[in-house]
């Protein structure tokens, strides 16, 4: 499975069934990790109030990813996912298939132009593990890439801060951490 930004760099717009105004996604500022309802602010609207989404369904180990592989050369994008194939819908699947899963997921980058690299994101303890890869990306990319491999997640970094967002949610994308506390090299 695949684990902040301060802005979604999507193109489409997004509207709640509760939102009062449709922005693009690029202008919502994601929510805090301990909010409920995310209070969205942006300079030219007083406020607005979006569900911080079903993330209480998500597995809590999302939240505690640390990343494990080695930076780029000339560093880190200022926008980029983490995404892997392994563990499709987050269930256990066995090494073989989800090696065969990678293999396709790094196939699909490769065709696309991306820029990516090795990337595992693991539990703080060492003890899960799933390896996937880290890619100069948007979050709309990075979204089709999840769905289509099953995940029910990704990892969005945006100026060094990490968000979990949820492949069929992006509007419940939770910040976790900064890329400096969670990316252990």
């Amino acid at each position: 499975s695949s684990a902040p930004s301060s802005r979604f760099l999507a193109k489409r717009a997004f509207a709640h069934p509760r939102a009062t105004t449709v922005l693009p996604c690029r202008d919502f500022v994601l929510p805090r990790n301990d909010e409920k309802w995310s209070q969205i602010e942006k300079p030219s609207f007083s406020r607005l109030f979006l569900p911080a989404s079903n993330l209480q369904k998500m597995n809590p180990a999302f939240f505690d990813t640390v990343f494990h592989g080695p930076a780029p050369e000339g560093g880190w994008p200022e926008v980029f996912v983490v995404v892997t194939a392994c563990n499709p819908r987050d269930e256990a699947t066995d090494e073989e298939s989800n090696l065969a899963a990678n293999v396709k997921l790094a196939e699909v980058l490769r065709r696309e132009g991306r820029r990516f690299g090795p990337m595992t994101g693991a539990s703080p303890d060492g003890g899960h593990r799933e390896t996937g890869f880290w890619a100069d990306s948007s979050l709309r990319l990075g979204l089709a890439l999840g769905k289509r491999f099953g995940q029910v997640a990704v990892f969005l970094v945006e100026n060094g801060v990490i968000s979990v967002v949820p492949c069929d949610n992006p509007g419940g994308a939770r910040r976790v951490a900064s890329w400096a506390e969670r990316w252990t090299g």
